[in-house]
């Protein structure tokens, strides 16, 4: 079966094309299919997976934030949301914001002047709070607000959101611990906390200092313009977060 991830919406779920290999994964342009590739290998029933699933999800909110931060309460789910990523908040916590974003949302669909797009980034934010972290990742894979609808055009970045986060799970990286100078985990500290992605590049040089030569570690870094978020497996490696 070919791994030529282009357009394949059209296609059974039993007869779309799977990620399976390493080169499937890299070469992907089916977001979906990453998800569920992930699902297929139980992200979700470890600490670490559940959070990188919910990180992609916020992640993916912020690249909309011009249609989530006039709202106080998208805003307030969204960093919620990526607050018990990290913390784990009870979950009973994360059900009431949850709640109080789909109150908002039935409001907005009594309003006037608020676009379906308004309506549909609601809806994909409260996802993102959902107590499931496979269904917080879905929030955003079929959403195509960037592209007026056409969720196909958005494909590519949120492949690359996938890549950021979860890197490459067919060769996953082993952290050196000489690479976490204090230089390195300063800059990881900084970029995740103010989401400074463009810091990135320096953060390659710091490693390199450290005795870093790996060329993923270092390319990725160096890729200031490609989407980055929270959960960045370079940054998580730095920091130790898993």
């Amino acid at each position: 079966m070919s791994s030529d991830l282009t357009d394949f919406d059209g296609f059974p779920d039993d007869l779309r094309p799977l990620v399976r290999t390493e080169a499937d994964w890299l070469v992907a342009t089916d977001p979906e299919l990453m998800l569920r590739y992930l699902e297929n290998k139980r992200a979700d029933r470890s600490p670490s997976g559940r959070r990188k699933l919910r990180l992609f999800a916020t992640g993916s909110c912020r690249r909309v934030w011009h249609f989530i931060e006039q709202y106080s309460a998208l805003r307030t789910t969204v960093e919620f949301a990526e607050q018990f990523a990290d913390t784990g908040h009870p979950k009973k916590r994360l059900k009431k914001v949850q709640a109080a974003c789909n109150e908002w949302s039935q409001w907005a669909r009594r309003q006037q002047g608020l676009t379906l797009t308004n309506l549909q980034v609601a809806e994909a934010v409260s996802r993102a709070c959902h107590e499931n972290a496979n269904l917080s990742a879905w929030a955003f894979t079929s959403l195509g607000v960037d592209s007026g609808g056409d969720r196909t055009k958005d494909h590519p970045v949120l492949c690359q959101l996938f890549h950021c986060i979860f890197g490459n799970p067919f060769r996953p990286v082993a952290f050196d611990p000489n690479w976490r100078s204090e230089t390195a985990v300063a800059l990881a500290t900084g970029v995740y906390e103010s989401r400074a992605f463009d810091r990135l590049p320096i953060l390659a040089d710091a490693l390199e200092e450290a005795g870093c030569d790996h060329p993923d570690v270092l390319a990725h870094c160096r890729q200031p313009d490609a989407p980055h978020a929270r959960g960045c497996w370079v940054v998580d490696g730095v920091l130790g977060k898993g």
